[in-house]
């Protein structure tokens, strides 16, 4: 069985030498190195999921800044009867400090009618 940091450990050199150990030397797609890791401004852990035989490990992405992420989870949101998640976000950091969604907003506004 695969170690997996407990949620409640926000220490992000934990998280990344965790990674690291259980990556060792095998490669996933995507897979970055330990210096654009530890150089990203935000860094994503993952656990994939949706196939027969999901990964053991987490996976990481790299992400100049949080749009990426607001955009999937509105994906998500909009789309999830339709299109299931391949992957769940563990944890994410933003200059190596863990954070969370603090708030959702939706906003709405009224449809345009067509003519004819």
């Amino acid at each position: 069985m695969p170690r997996i940091i407990p949620p409640n450990s926000s220490n992000f050199l934990a998280w990344v030498q965790e990674h690291e150990r259980a990556w060792s030397n095998l490669v996933y797609s995507g897979r970055p190195s330990l210096e654009e890791i530890l150089t990203a401004p935000v860094v994503v852990f993952w656990k994939r999921a949706g196939t027969e035989k999901p990964d053991k490990h987490l996976v990481i992405t790299l992400h100049p800044d949080l749009t990426q992420l607001e955009k999937h989870f509105a994906r998500m949101l909009l789309f999830s009867p339709n299109e299931l998640p391949r992957s769940q976000v563990v944890a994410i950091f933003q200059d190596r400090k863990q954070i969370r969604i603090a708030e959702v907003r939706i906003r709405f506004e009224p449809v345009e009618q067509e003519t004819h």
